[in-house]
């Protein structure tokens, strides 16, 4: 590996240095249009760029066929092919169109992606859409279905980890090169009375649903600086605009989710990077049976033991037989956000409508409202 890069600055003048684990290439005045084309001759895919300025470029060395969609956006590549010196002219152009259509395609990393939930329809939606997937959960047992379509690059990852976390970006990039689309979709509910609420819970639910995110956009951030583009989507819940009774807990964790997305939207704008909030309403999706698992492992409630019954139904509140269902959301979700200009907030869903009411509507009568519906 070190004697390829040798090769390659000697023979083109590109340097590189460490950053943040990342290899950043500085291309020096080359002009190689009569001397033919070039390539490493270990297997690997490099690029002579004709250009008499100076450029950078981001890439692992490890797999630089990931570096053409950023090659050809600085400059004339005299040749970019894969294998040993290579002098057909017209097996480089083959080779460089074939790797310059991928590069084309958006790569999208999603976090969550267990089937049955919301995750699951957003990868398949957006993998419809002709991206490249790289779909996460917990276990890659959980996405099976998945494991043989080559639209996908499945990837165990726990939000909570910082260590999974680094490993599935290095691998995708590793991969990839680039990774266009982040979706933090991954999160959990709590259904619990607030008073009593063991703490240990409360923070779970927010290491997950606002510090997990908080984890992947940090993780993902420079290498769009560096390419002055990307987009990061994060699924909120239209119940942070009215919170109500019983699911306090996950109300706040989305509420500090939307407050972090508005903030990130208007410093990360400079560096070209759309920040999308999406608030889904009811969407039928596994989310109730996880919700009532979570709820089995609570204590019993001490003070609020006659209302065992309105606290426990809300665990499925959002699965109800006109919930939304979860392909139709992931539909216009992923249409939104490949569109050239997404909006900064986006919600679809059932009683999306109704939350957005609620929430300009005075305290009193959403309390009122809320105490009929809820029991509370």
């Amino acid at each position: 590996m070190e004697r390829a890069w040798h090769h390659l600055s000697s023979e083109t003048g590109i340097s590189r240095s460490r950053v943040n684990d990342s290899y950043v290439c500085r291309v020096r005045a080359i002009d190689r249009a009569s001397t033919g084309p070039y390539c490493c001759s270990s297997d690997l895919v490099l690029g002579l760029v004709k250009d008499t300025s100076h450029h950078s470029f981001a890439t692992n060395p490890s797999d630089l066929v990931s570096s053409v969609s950023i090659l050809k956006n600085i400059g004339s590549c005299s040749c970019i092919c894969r294998g040993a010196w290579v002098s057909d002219p017209d097996l480089v152009s083959t080779k460089l169109g074939s790797l310059m259509a991928d590069s084309e395609k958006p790569v999208v990393l999603i976090t969550g992606c267990s089937e049955g939930g919301i995750g699951y329809a957003l990868a398949r939606a957006f993998a419809l859409e002709g991206c490249f997937v790289v779909a996460t959960s917990r276990s890659l047992s959980s996405m099976k279905s998945l494991e043989n379509d080559p639209r996908f690059f499945l990837q165990e990852l726990d939000v909570v980890s910082e260590d999974s976390i680094r490993r599935v970006v290095a691998n995708t990039l590793d991969k990839f090169g680039q990774i266009d689309v982040l979706v933090n979709n991954a999160g959990v509910h709590l259904v619990a009375p607030l008073a009593e609420v063991p703490m240990s819970s409360f923070e779970h639910v927010f290491n997950t649903n606002v510090y997990g995110p908080m984890r992947l956009i940090q993780f993902v951030v420079p290498q769009m600086v560096l390419r002055k583009k990307g987009k990061i989507v994060n699924i909120g819940s239209i119940s942070a605009l009215a919170p109500g009774p019983w699911a306090g807990v996950y109300s706040a964790s989305k509420a500090a989710l939307h407050a972090l997305t508005d903030t990130l939207r208007l410093e990360l704008r400079t560096f070209g990077i759309s920040v999308i909030n999406v608030a889904p309403g009811a969407i039928r999706s596994n989310f109730g049976k996880s919700s009532t698992a979570s709820y089995d492992q609570m204590p019993e409630w001490k003070f609020y033991k006659p209302f065992e019954a309105a606290i426990r139904a809300r665990t499925a509140l959002s699965q109800g037989p006109k919930s939304t269902p979860a392909e139709e959301f992931a539909k216009r979700t992923v249409a939104m956000v490949l569109s050239k200009q997404p909006p900064a907030w986006f919600s679809y869903g059932q009683l999306s409508t109704i939350l957005a009411i609620l929430y300009y509507l005075p305290l009193s009568i959403r309390d009122y409202i809320y105490r009929l519906a809820l029991k509370c």
